[in-house]
């Protein structure tokens, strides 16, 4: 049989050797250590070094970048129209009634009128039924019948 092709395979090699009558390879490793107990202290101090290299150059880093974006991100809160931003992605318009009832129960109406009007965009984009509809204008109704009665 010819081997002089699969010869520069390293996937093969270790075969081609035992069809050369050296099936008594033994590999030897220099680094071999005598004590167990020697690599194992290795393996404790590369793996403490690893970690704290993780630590030091990723999680360090990051944590004060993330702790600067909440402080954005309670700043960009305070303005309507990120909240409603933030409310249009949620794209269920049942979720976002039965958020809007909870709200005008606490009395946000604000909340509540901005949780209503996310919803009937929603519903408006798509083909629905009229009564669905009807039960969010229905939802609409009542809160600006709470906002005139606590103006006056």
């Amino acid at each position: 049989m010819r081997f002089s092709r699969f010869s520069h395979s390293y996937f093969l090699r270790p075969f081609l050797f035992m069809q050369k009558n050296m099936s008594t390879i033994v590999p030897s490793n220099k680094f071999q250590m005598d004590s167990s107990m020697h690599t194992l202290k290795f393996f404790i101090i590369k793996t403490v070094v690893f970690f704290s290299a993780i630590y030091l150059f990723i999680i360090l880093p990051l944590s004060s970048s993330v702790e600067m974006a909440f402080r954005g991100l309670d700043h960009a809160l305070a303005k309507p129209s990120s909240k409603l931003m933030l409310i249009s992605l949620i794209s269920n318009p049942e979720v976002l009634y039965q958020i809007a009832n909870e709200e005008l129960r606490k009395g946000n109406l604000e909340k509540a009128n901005n949780f209503t009007l996310v919803a009937l965009g929603i519903i408006e984009i798509h083909q629905t039924d009229p009564a669905y509809k009807a039960k969010f204008y229905e939802l609409e109704k009542r809160i600006s019948a709470a906002r005139k009665a606590n103006t006056q």
